[in-house]
């Protein structure tokens, strides 16, 4: 990724992939994927922790059926 400065306006422009974008763009993606990547994890947690308490339920079941 190259960043170039536009001597007319002042403002930064990044050239990746053949596309050209200024600063506040590439600011704006950035936040996206981030909160991309949080609720993902988020995501994970909420899940692992609905399986562990199914597990732990079967669990529970399995002992009083003993």
């Amino acid at each position: 990724m190259a960043k170039k400065k536009d001597s007319k306006s002042g403002s930064m422009f990044v050239f990746r992939d053949g596309m050209v974008a200024d600063s506040s763009y590439v600011e704006w993606l950035s936040d996206i994927k981030q909160r991309f990547r949080q609720s993902q994890t988020k995501a994970s947690i909420r899940v692992n922790t609905e399986m562990l308490e199914f597990y732990w339920g079967i669990g529970r079941c399995s002992i009083l059926i003993e």
